[in-house]
């Protein structure tokens, strides 16, 4: 997803669970940021009820800016299934929601997940 600009998001998924976290438009390994950085200020945003995204309001920040080592410290299995083509039915058919049922079950096999655990998003 990083490779387009379109659908280019840098704290994707797939992205964080690599070592190498870089992407076409950033060769860093890793985004740590120096600690001046660890504090960042930005507009707050509006409640659920507000037809606006944010307040004219602003607050600090006080999260983590990167993790390096978050593929190390990811405590669970993932599994992506990709392979929607141009001009494919949009969605979830039976047979993709077969194929998908049939890889999570081999990859709780091979890698001894506990199926109780499984969420599908």
């Amino acid at each position: 997803g990083d490779g387009k600009f379109s659908v280019m998001n840098s704290q994707s998924l797939p992205r964080l669970l690599t070592r190498n976290q870089s992407t076409c438009f950033d060769p860093r390994h890793c985004w740590c940021l120096p600690s001046e950085y660890e504090r960042a200020t930005a507009k707050k945003e509006a409640p659920a009820t507000s037809p606006e995204a944010f307040l004219d309001e602003e607050e600090d920040l006080r999260s983590p800016m990167a993790a390096c080592d978050f593929a190390e410290r990811f405590e669970a299995i993932t599994v992506m299934p990709q392979g929607w083509s141009v001009g494919d039915p949009v969605g979830w058919t039976a047979e993709r929601l077969s194929k998908v049922h049939q890889l999570t079950k081999d990859v709780l096999e091979k890698y001894h997940g506990d199926p109780a655990r499984v969420s599908l998003t």
